[in-house]
Formats: structure tokens, C-alpha cells, sequence
């Protein structure tokens, strides 16, 4: 397993400094609740500090398409 999170980047776009709501699916929820389960800490937070804590994990790997 690799010690970074790789994500692949098609095009930047510039968000609003506003919060946010994103959908998680069925293993992310999973591990979120053990979480949740183990500390008692709020969702929001231990979302908000994986999200944080974890940036500095991962890669951005810009993917340009080539003209042919």
C-alpha cells in the first residue's frame, strides 16, 4: 500500500470558501462510524480532521489528454 493518497485532476476550478455537503459511500460510511463508535466525537469532526489531517497524504497527478 502506498504511503499517498493519488488523486487524478482533469481540469481546475476554482470553489466558493463556503461549506459543503458530499455524499460518502457505503465502506467510507463504514469506516466513519467505527470511528464514530470508538470516539464519540461528533461526525462533522472526525470528517473535518480526516480531511485536514489527511491532506498532506495526498498526490494530485494532473491527467492532460494528448492531441493526436
Amino acid at each position: 500500500m502506498s504511503d499517498k493518497i493519488t488523486l487524478k485532476v482533469h481540469t481546475s476550478q476554482k470553489l466558493k470558501d463556503d461549506r459543503r455537503v458530499v455524499r460518502i459511500n457505503a465502506a467510507a460510511n463504514a469506516v466513519l462510524m467505527k470511528l464514530y463508535r470508538a470516539t464519540g466525537l461528533p461526525l462533522e469532526h472526525i470528517v473535518s480532521q480526516m480531511i485536514i489531517q489527511g491532506a498532506e497524504l495526498v498526490e494530485i497527478i494532473e491527467d492532460y489528454e494528448e492531441d493526436i
